[in-house]
């Protein structure tokens, strides 16, 4: 299962970025895929093709609007894992509530 980060922006559209980046975001939720939006990009988890294919939509939507996208794309492929989303950020999470724990009851 592969999980995807990516942000999406038109160059040289102004300051705001707000309307291109909602319409990227409305193709994601369309998607099916599941998915997290944060403040500096999306997640999103699915088949390697499907997350590729999910970018290629964005751009081409973005691209009848403005003559110049960039799109920033991580991914992080592990083979026989589902429903990761969420469960690296909850791990660290558990670390640091343990060590807490350890450092009061000393």
């Amino acid at each position: 299962m592969t999980m995807m980060e990516f942000s999406i922006f038109p160059v040289g559209s102004g300051e705001s970025l707000s309307e291109a980046v909602a319409k990227a975001i409305s193709i994601v939720k369309r998607s099916g895929l599941r998915h997290t939006v944060t403040d500096m990009g999306t997640i999103v988890e699915g088949t390697t093709a499907q997350c590729l294919r999910l970018v290629e939509k964005c751009i081409e939507s973005l691209s009848k609007e403005h003559a110049r996208i960039s799109c920033f794309v991580k991914i992080d492929y592990r083979r026989g894992m589902n429903k990761r989303l969420g469960l690296k950020s909850k791990k660290v999470l558990e670390i640091l509530r343990h060590q807490r724990k350890r450092k009061i009851n000393k």
